[in-house]
């Protein structure tokens, strides 16, 4: 449930995914879509020697992500899916 975070200004969630490869990730990104019709996008981090790749679930996708999740969600880690 840490591995990600909410971005209250925006609306939308970030699953950290960067130990994963491009290809690994756009591979969950295509399950999430698919097998949960959740919008998603794909960004990457560059750093000096790295680059990481995340994914963003937008903020149209919030309300029925929040639903299949929150009843696995504790309470301390709500924050984290907006609530």
């Amino acid at each position: 449930m840490d591995d990600g975070s909410f971005n209250k200004a925006k609306g939308y969630l970030v699953l950290c995914t960067d130990s994963f490869s491009k290809v690994e990730v756009l591979h969950l990104i295509s399950i999430l879509e698919n097998k949960f019709n959740l919008s998603c996008a794909l960004f990457e981090l560059k750093t000096n020697k790295n680059r990481a790749y995340r994914i963003r679930i937008n903020k149209s996708s919030l309300p029925y992500l929040i639903d299949l999740i929150k009843i696995y969600v504790i309470p301390s880690m709500n924050y984290k899916i907006g609530l």
